[in-house]
């Protein structure tokens, strides 16, 4: 049995047991069984553990599982119970939770021995563009672009949020993506990767060039846009991936935890960051509580407010929302879509009763029963594992340096399948086409251009 899988059967078992016990203090009747569903799951197909064992993807999708139902299911039953206004629809909102895991155990299982085969024959050449006239050029425009933009104000280090909390207390601090933003992940990916790729051209030792490579990460990852935390795993897993394919498999290991431990220990300071404000002192337990970890994993609550919605809709027209929020955060399609069809106002309005802000995440399922009814209530997340899984076979077969990149990242951003809303995945598809898939194919398409001073 592959250690992995020994852990989350452990794990779950464990939780399926507290929770069982100590159920009768949560709303949720039926809590108890999301630890025993990735229990039972893991066991029925413990052999896609061993297909998908070299797989990010999988890794990542189980990483969020363990965190959504064993853990959630822990949470809450040693959480003080205050979840009343959603009692017609907390066991419902468990079912569809439960509906969700085995479509998406189904879609891995279905696409495990092709990946297994992707895998065992994935290209063993890299190539690297080593023009670096053309990338130096392309660096330094995208960097006037954002220089000019006034992005640079948002830009500041993992290590000195406190600064950047201090200097903006009056603000929300809340991210704002602009072009200039969304322009400075290209220009640390190109560079990054420029560096990578130098890196790995060069004749040194491996270990110096693994020291390199930590750098280069944690150097890439050391500048975010506000106090974006998801910003910073998005970019830098990515990276820290295509560096394990350009090293040996000792030393991805190694170089896998230590960075693990880096990008965890930087989301940390970046959280404790961004709630110490107003005079107050973020500690661990206002950060890893039942409404964080239901906020970002798509939890019991949410899912339990969009099921209440969907009920209080009279004859829904589900083309409408359909369209709306699948074109909404695509630019200049975005200024054709209507707000009263949109899902994600809809949602916390009827979360909060005003449209004020509108901070929590739409589950996907939730997406699927406005847009499909009952039948979508998987569809989103078994398509956009099935996405993940493709971009993550391309990667795999891939031997440019550059479109290397961008598989994985697509791979990885279509894996956050209860972490991200609909719309999300539509603009991070967009975005990764206009502003880092485009610079890195003009400087690919440019390569063989010879300069002569």
């Amino acid at each position: 049995m592959h250690k992995f899988s020994f852990f989350v059967l452990i794990f779950s078992f464990l939780c399926f047991i507290y929770s069982f016990v100590n159920f009768e203090g949560s709303s949720y009747s039926l809590i108890y069984l999301l630890p025993l569903a990735l229990f039972i799951l893991s066991s029925v197909f413990i052999n896609i553990y061993n297909d998908y064992r070299d797989s990010w993807v999988f890794k990542i999708f189980i990483v969020q599982a363990l965190i959504r139902y064993p853990l959630m299911s822990l949470i809450y039953c040693l959480s003080v119970d205050d979840a009343s206004r959603y009692h017609l629809y907390s066991n419902a909102s468990i079912v569809v939770m439960l509906v969700e895991l085995i479509s998406c155990f189904g879609v891995l299982a279905f696409f495990s021995k092709r990946q297994r085969n992707a895998f065992n024959n994935k290209s063993k050449k890299i190539n690297v563009n080593k023009n670096y006239f053309i990338i130096i050029t392309m660096l330094l425009v995208m960097f006037v672009c954002i220089f000019l933009s006034g992005a640079l104000n948002e830009i500041n280090l993992v290590f000195s949020l406190q600064d950047y909390v201090d200097k903006h207390v009056n603000d929300e601090l809340q991210s704002k993506t602009t072009i200039g933003s969304i322009l400075f992940t290209s220009f640390k990916s190109l560079l990054a990767l420029s560096i990578v790729g130098y890196i790995y051209s060069i004749n040194i030792s491996k270990n110096v060039k693994s020291l390199l490579y930590f750098s280069t990460i944690v150097f890439a990852s050391s500048f975010i846009v506000g106090l974006s935390r998801f910003s910073l795993v998005q970019f830098t897993l990515p990276l820290l991936i295509l560096i394990t394919y350009l090293i040996s498999d000792k030393e991805s290991k190694k170089l896998v935890n230590i960075s693990l431990l880096v990008i965890f220990v930087a989301i940390l300071i970046s959280s404790l960051g961004k709630y110490s404000r107003y005079g107050n002192e973020a500690t661990l337990e206002v950060i890893f509580n039942k409404y964080m970890i239901n906020a970002y994993f798509a939890g019991p609550d949410n899912i339990a407010n969009g099921l209440s919605l969907f009920e209080s809709k009279y004859n829904l027209n589900y083309m409408y929302y359909l369209l709306n929020d699948t074109f909404q955060n695509i630019p200049l399609l975005s200024k054709m879509t209507l707000d009263e069809f949109k899902l994600n106002l809809d949602y916390n309005e009827h979360l909060y009763g005003h449209r004020y802000f509108a901070d929590q995440i739409v589950p996907l399922s939730t997406s699927g029963l406005f847009h499909f009814g009952y039948i979508g209530v998987t569809f989103y997340s078994c398509l956009f594992l099935s996405i993940a899984l493709f971009f993550e076979r391309k990667s795999y077969y891939s031997f440019d340096l550059f479109y290397k990149y961008i598989y994985i990242s697509l791979s990885i951003s279509f894996t956050y399948i209860f972490m991200k809303n609909m719309s999300s995945f539509y603009s991070s598809l967009t975005a990764v086409f206009l502003f880092l898939f485009l610079p890195l194919f003009l400087v690919n398409l440019l390569k063989s251009v010879k300069v002569k001073i």
